[in-house]
């Protein structure tokens, strides 16, 4: 069910008959309901939960008959990537953490089109700041200034910028948290940069970390958490 194509996910309508069929009942009730004929008519469709007041709400202006393949949530902001590589944010924006070279804020989904036919295939967000993977293995960064894993900058990186210090690299894969991240290489090489007070980075000290530094190799799997 969980498929990262969206062609390959059941419908809404199949999805209740197979809940029906593990109940025990085989009623006709959903029968009448239009189905998809061909992958090519599916679509996403995203809602927001407010867990405060317990509801349920669609997030407005979504882009017609889009097909997300990965969604990133930050602490106030989000990352949208669809099945064609384009990359929407929304949300709060103080850090330029939405790569759309401002600092105002979004209510809605904006498409970060200075990443437009960059081949983006991963997203990932920090509490103020995001990552974005290239299928080349070119990893980008924009946000604040402390976690762009590119040394010390006087500024917040309002548009994505390439982290130079991985251009020699083939990054397949990243995790971000609160305020650190890793990638890893194809050959399994881990770097990381951030907030490592708490020894999240893995660097054997509690440190900041500013240019992103090698720390093992021979890792597959990745996963970085509040802290």
């Amino acid at each position: 069910m969980l498929k990262v194509e969206p062609e390959f996910r059941p419908t809404a309508t199949k999805v209740l008959e197979m809940v029906q069929r593990s109940r025990g009942k085989k009623g006709d009730r959903f029968r009448g309901v239009p189905r998809s004929q061909s992958p090519r008519n599916c679509h996403s469709a995203l809602y927001e939960f407010d867990i405060a007041k317990v509801t349920l709400q669609a997030v407005s202006n979504t882009p017609k008959n889009i097909r997300v393949k990965q969604l990133a949530v930050g602490q106030e902001h989000i990352l949208m990537l669809t099945i064609d590589n384009v990359v929407y944010a929304w949300g709060d924006n103080k850090f330029g953490q939405l790569g759309l070279g401002d600092r105002r804020a979004r209510l809605q989904p904006v498409r970060i089109e200075i990443l437009d036919g960059k081949d983006i295939t991963r997203i990932a967000c920090g509490a103020t700041f995001s990552v974005f993977c290239a299928d080349r293995g070119i990893v980008m960064v924009c946000g604040n200034r402390k976690f762009t894993g590119n040394g010390k900058t006087k500024e917040d990186y309002l548009k994505p910028k390439v982290i130079d210090s991985l251009l020699r690299d083939d990054i397949v894969d990243l995790s971000v948290g609160t305020e650190h991240a890793a990638a890893v290489c194809g050959d399994g090489q881990v770097f990381v940069w951030g907030n490592g007070q708490s020894g999240q980075l893995g660097t054997g000290k509690q440190e900041h970390v500013q240019t992103a530094r090698k720390v093992c190799k021979f890792t597959k799997l990745i996963n970085c958490l509040y802290n």
